[in-house]
């Protein structure tokens, strides 16, 4: 019913991959962008503030728009979820609003902070919770499980 910790790692460290795949394209554009503003004649300290300005707070969107955007979907999972046939859920094994996924992305700092204790925790929940799961009221649970509950 509820997704391992292995399953539950394997799934983030795919999407990672996808994350990091994403980033770099964001960068890939940024440095085109970069290029525009030299050829119009903007000066050093304009171009840093500019990219700084927009850049940091795209940066940040990207992970958090992936994980919210996906999870709140009618599929429930993000590609690397998919991947391991594992979806996010509430307690009542309903789909996500885009709110509560965002609520459960932005919780994961904290269950990072704490030396990834929050992550670890899954393990050892009834639940498999970790810490942003239990901030958040998610479950994560193996998709045939999901296919059960739509049958009764």
């Amino acid at each position: 019913m509820y997704a391992g910790f292995w399953k539950r790692f394997g799934a983030y460290f795919l999407d990672l991959i996808i994350i990091y795949l994403s980033v770099v394209c964001f960068i890939s554009i940024w440095a085109v962008f970069e290029l525009f503003l030299n050829s119009i004649g903007i000066e050093q300290d304009q171009k840093g503030s500019i990219l700084g300005t927009l850049g940091v707070p795209i940066y940040l969107m990207i992970p958090w728009v992936y994980y919210a955007f996906f999870e709140s979907s009618k599929m429930k999972a993000t590609i690397g979820k998919q991947a391991f046939k594992i979806e996010v859920c509430d307690l009542n094994f309903h789909k996500l609003s885009f709110w509560r996924a965002s609520i459960r992305y932005w919780s994961k700092l904290l269950s990072a902070i704490i030396f990834l204790f929050g992550f670890i925790m899954a393990g050892f929940t009834n639940k498999k919770q970790a810490l942003h799961d239990l901030i958040s009221s998610t479950l994560v649970i193996n998709k045939d499980h999901s296919q059960l509950n739509k049958i009764q």
